[in-house]
């Protein structure tokens, strides 16, 4: 929600600089601060926000969301890459060679990572999907 802020109002409520609060954000969003605040870090880490510390600082838009997949996204906030299958927690369980569950968990996990990877943030914010996506899901 906060990418789609700052992507639909890149001027709104500055102060008298192109920054947005983590404050004025999360007030506006109905997020709490400390969420929004740690979303947006991790967002900097990554370089999709950058940050201006003081009075009149806060984040900002650093890229194109739309040259960043919606997958890319989710893998930077699950820490982890989609499309990996099934694992479990201790790493393989003595139940692995009878386990009826694993291949098809795996494989939804790897159509979920290819159709994640198919549109950018800023399709899933201005709600578009490629039109061939459309038509594969009907």
């Amino acid at each position: 929600m906060a990418l789609k802020y700052l992507w639909e109002n890149p001027t709104a409520m500055m102060k008298s600089s192109d920054y947005v609060s983590v404050r004025d954000l999360s007030d506006h969003l109905c997020i709490p601060f400390d969420t929004t605040s740690k979303v947006l870090q991790l967002m900097q880490t990554k370089g999709l926000v950058e940050a201006e510390r003081g009075n009149l600082g806060g984040y900002r838009l650093a890229m194109n969301l739309a040259d960043i997949s919606f997958l890319q996204l989710c893998e930077w906030i699950e820490k982890k890459r989609l499309g990996m299958g099934h694992h479990c927690s201790d790493g393989e369980c003595e139940y692995q060679s009878q386990c009826n569950i694993i291949k098809p968990i795996n494989h939804l996990s790897d159509l979920l990572a290819t159709f994640f990877s198919k549109f950018s943030i800023e399709d899933v914010i201005a709600s578009r999907l490629p039109a061939m996506m459309i038509k594969e899901t009907k």
